[in-house]
């Protein structure tokens, strides 16, 4: 055995075991550091990823209320900021395990969103048609889902940021407001107020919307002196702005967003006695002046003669033609009950019936100036359903945590509820989800304000765990111990 070792080594065994360890570390060396260096690269990676889809989702949540009724297209591009942000976020395999969590957890969400689209795929497959622009708007619902997954990941305190956007929106629709009572331009309406890419009726109402939810209180922290103002002076310019627009529809949601930040009110018992009389002050001399001005007297005289006249029989009025239009609607339903005439087919449908004497050529149109008969019209049963499914849906969960004891939440819940709810009842009057800007601005904002809310849970969760632990261990030491 010496001799066989000894020829190996060159007549000595001794060089022999040093060769072969020297040989070992430094074949085994680069081995063991480079999957370790390259672990490192990779999660400082996926860190840097994340971090940038965070802070742009934040941005682009915070800017979509303020840029809405200020530049065109503003709420798109926020939208699709968001969007792209969150397919980033989802690269990561540990966010995409989170994202279906979320998904599951706030399945009546999804199911909102994903409800709408996917009637008005449905209608084009089974009537062998492909009609894009149908899909154009209601694709926004589905598409903010991964935004919403990111937006989850947000943290709670970009709220404040929100709120701040809601507040400027307002104001920028009440500077459209004044440049329109002093404008010649030949888009102004009658001398309402609106802008050149918004009508007034959706500007008054996403007017009354950025109002009441840039006026929601928060209790949590101590808010600066300015932005309290800002705040405040947001819901004076929101109220201003839609008051302008001569949208009686919208004017129907007040009361109702009016109970929504007064339940709220109630139940924040450390908002300061300051803010709560300043809120109840602006919003009572507010609605008085505007009850008071010729311009309410006037819209209102208007429609109390056009109802006098529909009982006469003559059924020309704005809102005499409207009804006629919501009957001519519901004929289409009863002719197609399932499926409807087709998503942007009814006015071609209402021209034929014209053309049959049915009805009047003068209420051709492409919308029935309401949700629900158009929706019955152009989608049938199914896509009434999945109306219903999308109002109930993106609303259940702000209602279910609008008592929440935790104040970022109650105030994001408040914020969604006059989101949803005031869509709604501006569904009564418009067509919401027909206009991309309100599908985007739907859906971003509906996110944004759950996301806030998963959010909070999450971190309050993470809370209680490490506290039951904390709490947990002297005692689990205390059992180990001998005794």
């Amino acid at each position: 055995m010496r001799g066989f070792a000894g020829k190996l080594s060159g007549g000595s065994c001794r060089p022999l075991l040093p060769a072969v360890c020297v040989v070992h570390i430094r074949d085994v060396t680069p081995c063991i550091n480079t999957p370790v260096k390259a672990n490192q690269s990779d999660r400082s990676t996926r860190m840097q990823r994340n971090s940038f889809a965070i802070r742009m989702a934040a941005l682009a949540a915070a800017l979509s209320p303020f840029l809405i009724l200020t530049v065109q297209g503003g709420a798109g591009y926020c939208y699709f900021a968001v969007f792209a942000a969150g397919l980033l976020w989802l690269r990561d395999a540990a966010n995409r395990q989170t994202g279906w969590r979320l998904l599951v957890e706030y399945k009546w969400y999804v199911l909102a969103m994903t409800a709408y689209p996917l009637a008005v795929l449905l209608q084009q497959v089974i009537g062998g048609y492909v009609l894009p622009r149908a899909l154009d708007a209601p694709a926004r619902l589905f598409l903010i889902l991964p935004g919403f997954l990111l937006l989850s990941a947000v943290p709670a305190s970009q709220l404040r940021a929100v709120q701040i956007g809601c507040a400027l929106g307002a104001v920028s629709a009440a500077c459209w407001s004044v440049l329109v009572l002093v404008s010649p331009a030949d888009w102004v309406i009658s001398g309402r107020a609106g802008n050149p890419f918004t009508n007034p009726i959706p500007f008054g109402d996403t007017a009354i919307l950025l109002a009441f939810m840039s006026a929601a209180p928060r209790r949590e922290g101590s808010a600066p002196t300015w932005e309290r103002a800002l705040r405040l002076f947001g819901l004076a310019c929101g109220l201003f702005a839609s008051f302008v627009s001569g949208s009686r529809g919208g004017w129907i949601a007040v009361p109702i967003m009016l109970w929504l930040l007064t339940m709220h009110l109630r139940r924040q018992h450390n908002v300061s006695p300051g803010l709560r009389i300043s809120v109840i002050v602006i919003m009572t001399l507010g609605l008085t002046g505007i009850a008071s001005t010729p311009m309410f007297h006037e819209r209102m005289n208007a429609a109390i003669s056009d109802f006098d006249k529909m009982a006469h029989g003559d059924a020309s009025t704005s809102i005499g033609m409207r009804v006629q239009l919501w009957e001519a609607s519901w004929t289409l339903f009863t002719e197609h009950p399932v499926l409807g005439v087709g998503r942007g087919r009814l006015e071609a449908s209402l021209q034929e019936m014209a053309d049959q004497g049915r009805i009047s050529a003068q209420i051709v149109n492409a919308h029935a100036h309401n949700e629900i008969f158009s929706t019955m019209a152009e989608m049938g049963s199914i896509g009434l359903i999945a109306l219903f499914l999308l109002y109930f849906g993106s609303s259940y969960y702000f209602w279910r945590h609008r008592r929440s004891s935790d104040p970022p939440t109650a105030t994001a819940a408040t914020m969604g509820l006059v989101m949803t709810f005031g869509t709604i009842v501006f569904g009564l009057t418009i067509d919401v989800f027909t206009l991309i800007m309100n599908a985007a601005f739907y859906a971003l904002t509906t996110a944004t304000l759950l996301g806030i809310i998963a959010n909070r849970r999450a971190t309050l969760a993470a809370k209680d765990a490490s506290s039951g632990a904390e709490y947990s261990s002297p005692l689990s030491m205390k059992g180990n111990s001998p005794t």
